[in-house]
C-alpha cells in the first residue's frame, strides 16, 4: 500500500476515535449534569415540596431547574451519533420536563383559591398528567453504557424517582409501595457513601462532607416509620380535613435540613 494512503488511513483512524470519544464525554457530562438538575435539590425535589407547602421560593427553585434541564436536553439533541432510542428517551424527557414545569402555574392557582392540600392535590392530579414511568426509563437510556463513578451513583439514587423523590411521594399520595422503594434506596445510597467515605478516607474535608450527607439520609430513613404512624388517620379517611392535618403534620413534624447533604454532594461533585 502506498505510504501516504497508509498515513491518511491512519490518521482518518485517529480522528474518528477522538471524535467518538469527545462525543461520549460530552454525553455522559450532559447527562450527568440533567440527572443532577432533576433529582435532589433540583427540579422535581422543589416541586414536589412547592405541592406540599405551597412557598413561593420551592416555585422559582423549581421553574429555574426545569428550565436548566430544558437547556440540557436541547444541548444533547444537538449531538451527533445519537440513536433512534436515545432521541426518542429525550422527547419522553422534554415532555416530563414540560408537563411539571406547567404545573407549577396550576398549583399556585390551586393554592390561590383553596385552604386545605387535599384540593389543592386533587387540583392537580385533575389537570396535570405526568408519565414519570417513560421519563425515568429515559434516563435509563441515556445512562446506559457509560460507566459512573460512585458520587454520581449517589446523586442518581438520591433523585428522580429514588429515595427523596419516593419519600416525597408517599408523604403525598400514602402508598406503601413508596416508602418500601424510598427505603431500598436509601439503603443503596448509605452503602455508596460508606464506600465513597473509605475510599477518601485521608481528605478530612470529604469525610466531614460525608459524614453530613450520612446523618441526612439517615434521618431520612428513620423518619419513614414514623411517618407511617403519623399518616396513618389518613389512610382511607374521607374527610379533607383529617388528610390535610395528617400529612401537613407529618411534613412539618419530620422536616429533615438538606443543606448539610446537598453541601457535601456539590463540594464532592467539585463544584
Amino acid at each position: 500500500m502506498n505510504v501516504k494512503v497508509l498515513l491518511g488511513a491512519m490518521l482518518f483512524l485517529l480522528a474518528s476515535s477522538a471524535t467518538s470519544i469527545g462525543y461520549a464525554a460530552d454525553k455522559r457530562t450532559l447527562v450527568a449534569d440533567l440527572v443532577f438538575e432533576l433529582g435532589y435539590g433540583g427540579a422535581i425535589h422543589h416541586f414536589k415540596d412547592y405541592l406540599l407547602r405551597g412557598e413561593e421560593g420551592y416555585r422559582l427553585q423549581a421553574k429555574e431547574h426545569f428550565a436548566s434541564a430544558m437547556e440540557m436536553v436541547a444541548k444533547l439533541r444537538q449531538l451527533n451519533n445519537l440513536t433512534e432510542q436515545e432521541r426518542a428517551a429525550l422527547d419522553d424527557l422534554e415532555v416530563m420536563i414540560q408537563s411539571y414545569s406547567g404545573a407549577l402555574s396550576t398549583i399556585q392557582s390551586a393554592y390561590r383559591h383553596s385552604r386545605g392540600l387535599v384540593q389543592v392535590l386533587t387540583a392537580t392530579d385533575k389537570r396535570v398528567q405526568i408519565d414519570d414511568a417513560a421519563a425515568i426509563d429515559a434516563l435509563a437510556v441515556l445512562r446506559k453504557g457509560h460507566r459512573w463513578g460512585r458520587i454520581e451513583k449517589l446523586i442518581f439514587v438520591l433523585g428522580y424517582g429514588g429515595a427523596i423523590d419516593n419519600f416525597k411521594n408517599y408523604l403525598i399520595r400514602r402508598d406503601e409501595q413508596n416508602r418500601t422503594w424510598a427505603d431500598a434506596w436509601f439503603e443503596e445510597a448509605l452503602q455508596l457513601v460508606a464506600h465513597i467515605r473509605w475510599r477518601e478516607r485521608k481528605n478530612r474535608v470529604k469525610v466531614e462532607a460525608l459524614e453530613n450527607i450520612t446523618s441526612v439520609l439517615e434521618a431520612y430513613r428513620a423518619a419513614l416509620p414514623l411517618m407511617a404512624r403519623t399518616l396513618s388517620p389518613a389512610v382511607g379517611a374521607t374527610s379533607d380535613v383529617v388528610v390535610n392535618i395528617a400529612v401537613r403534620g407529618a411534613d412539618r413534624a419530620l422536616a429533615v435540613d438538606d443543606q448539610p447533604a446537598l453541601a457535601g454532594i456539590e463540594l464532592l461533585r467539585g463544584n
